[in-house]
């Protein structure tokens, strides 16, 4: 029904009249036209937007929804320049990935060692299993999100990659895992163990 807020065709209706007519507006003027059933809403390419949207929602759930990745896709928002939430910055990434095939990996957590050890755990993004994706991994860290170095190509194994860092012990480190260029992790923050 339209909803009229003084006479007809005047500055202020908006809406449908029955099936029969629409009254809106533009930045330039009112207008009227005739109703326009729409099209098909359920297109094979709206069927995988929605699939991947999916998926990227049930890998947050499970495994983006805690402090350490929070804060991991915080850094990434704020350090890419964009104004965006965590959720934003990580859907940017996962709807990306989630189109793929074969299915995409994904970091879940950076954890150090003793010995200056840092451990990356990693799951794919629609089994939920731990990461098989193949080809080397890149491992980029350093003292701040904006001065990322890399530091190591390696494969995946048992879903997960090690590596050995040059960072003093008790040193702030900032670690990134990017695949094809494409960041895979947000952006960790950790303090190194001796």
């Amino acid at each position: 029904m339209a909803t009229i807020n003084a006479p007809l065709l005047s500055l202020a209706a908006r809406g449908q009249v029955g099936k029969a007519l629409t009254f809106d507006r533009n930045a330039a003027r009112q207008y009227v036209k005739r109703y326009s059933r729409p099209t098909d809403t359920n297109t094979p390419a709206q069927q995988d937007e929605r699939r991947a949207m999916a998926i990227a929602i049930d890998f947050w759930l499970v495994y983006g929804n805690h402090e350490l990745a929070l804060d991991a896709w915080t850094r990434r928002a704020s350090y890419a320049g964009n104004p965006l939430t965590p959720y934003n910055a990580f859907l940017a990434v996962a709807l990306a990935l989630a189109k793929d095939t074969p299915p995409r990996t994904l970091a879940v957590s950076v954890t150090p060692q003793p010995a200056r050890i840092i451990t990356i755990e990693t799951r794919d993004l629609v089994t939920l299993n731990h990461g098989s994706e193949q080809g080397p991994f890149d491992v980029y860290d350093g003292d701040h999100p904006r001065r990322l170095k890399l530091r190591a190509s390696m494969p995946i194994t048992a879903g997960l990659l090690e590596y050995t860092t040059n960072a003093r012990p008790g040193a702030r480190l900032y670690v990134q895992l990017r695949n094809d260029g494409r960041d895979r992790s947000g952006i960790h923050a950790l303090t190194v163990l001796p």
